[in-house]
C-alpha cells in the first residue's frame, strides 16, 4: 500500500532522518555553547556547533545500519557541514555529486542498485527545479503575514514532493512498471506525519528515557497515534481503483527523453 501510494521512501532512513539528526544536534549545542559568556567572546560558537554535530550523525549512521540511502544522506550531510566550516555552503550540486563519487569508489556496484539511482535522481530533481519554481506563489494582499507564510511553506512542500516524484518516476516504471496516482496527496498526508510527528517524538524517546520512563512511555504513544493515523490514511487512499496504474517498461533512450524534456 506504501508503494502504491507512492510513500514507500518514508519506510527508509534517508536524507530526512540524517537532516532532522544533523539540525537537532547543531541546534541543541549551538544553545548550550550560548550559555557560555566566555565561549561567545573567545570562538566563533556556530562554526564550533557544526563541526560538534559531525559525531551524532556518524553515530546514527552507524546504528542505522549504512545502506546506500544512509550512506549518501551521511555523506551529503557531512560535505554540508563542511562547506559551513568554509564558507561555501551554497555549492550543492557538488556536495551531491562528491557524495556520490565518494560512495562509487568505496562500492562501485552502488551505481546498479535501484537505492541509488532513486537517490540522486530524486535530490538532483529537487535542486535542480525547486530554486526555479520556488518564488511562483502569488500574495494575497488581503492575508495576514502569517497565512501567506502558511501558504507559501505548503507550496514549497508540494514543489519538493513533485519534484522528487518527477526525477525518479521513469526509474520507478522502468523496475517496478508502475506509478502511484496519489503520491503528491499521499506524501502531503504521510510525511508530516511520519516524518515529524512521529519522528521527533520516537528520537526524543532515547533521551528521555534516561531521565523519565513515564514520559517516554507518552511519547511512544503519541508516535504510536500519529503512526496509526498515517497508515490508516495510507491504506485508505490505496483502496481506491485509480491509486495507481501499470505502464510499459521504457527504455533507455526513451528514459533519456523524459529527462531531456523535463529539464
Amino acid at each position: 500500500n506504501f508503494a502504491k501510494t507512492g510513500t514507500s521512501h518514508i519506510l527508509s532512513i534517508s536524507g530526512l532522518h540524517i537532516g532532522m539528526v544533523a539540525a537537532g544536534s547543531f541546534f541543541l549545542i549551538l544553545v548550550l555553547l550560548k550559555s557560555s559568556e566566555y565561549l561567545m567572546l573567545k570562538f566563533n560558537i556556530i562554526k564550533m556547533a557544526t563541526a560538534a554535530a559531525f559525531l551524532p550523525i556518524v553515530i546514527y549512521a552507524l546504528v542505522a545500519g549504512m545502506g546506500t540511502t544512509v550512506l549518501r544522506a551521511t555523506l551529503m550531510a557531512i560535505a554540508f557541514l563542511i562547506s559551513l566550516l568554509i564558507g561555501k555552503q551554497k555549492d550543492l550540486y557538488n556536495i551531491l555529486f562528491g557524495a556520490a563519487l565518494i560512495i562509487l569508489i568505496i562500492a562501485p556496484e552502488s551505481l546498479f542498485e535501484i537505492s541509488f539511482q532513486l537517490s540522486f535522481s530524486a535530490v538532483f530533481a529537487i535542486l535542480y527545479i525547486v530554486p526555479r519554481l520556488s518564488d511562483l506563489t502569488l500574495p494575497i494582499p488581503a492575508a495576514p503575514p502569517w497565512l501567506q507564510k502558511l501558504i507559501r511553506r505548503i507550496y514549497i512542500f508540494i514543489l519538493v514532493s513533485a519534484a522528487a516524484t518527477l526525477g525518479t518516476l521513469p526509474i520507478i516504471v522502468f523496475y517496478f512498471n508502475r506509478v502511484s496516482a496519489v503520491t503528491l496527496i499521499a506524501n502531503l498526508i504521510a510525511v508530516p506525519l511520519l516524518g515529524m510527528l512521529t519522528l521527533i517524538p520516537a528520537m526524543a524517546f532515547i533521551l528521555t528515557s534516561l531521565f523519565s520512563t513515564w514520559f517516554a512511555g507518552f511519547l511512544i504513544s503519541v508516535t504510536s497515534f500519529f503512526t496509526g493515523i498515517a497508515v490508516t490514511m495510507i491504506n485508505w487512499m490505496a483502496s481506491w481503483s485509480c491509486s495507481s496504474f501499470s505502464l510499459v517498461k521504457p527504455n533507455l533512450a526513451e528514459i533519456t527523453f523524459f529527462y531531456i524534456f523535463s529539464f
